[in-house]
């Protein structure tokens, strides 16, 4: 299993927050159409 992440830094680079956006079987890959 693979997964996306959104990422929210401070301006230190520290993290505030994290949300995975998309996931994902092995060898399955993204296409522009949201099929895989």
């Amino acid at each position: 299993m693979l997964a996306l992440y959104e990422v929210v830094l401070d301006l230190d680079g520290q993290l505030l927050s994290y949300r995975r956006t998309r996931r994902y079987s092995r060898g399955a890959g993204y296409s522009v159409g949201g099929q895989s």
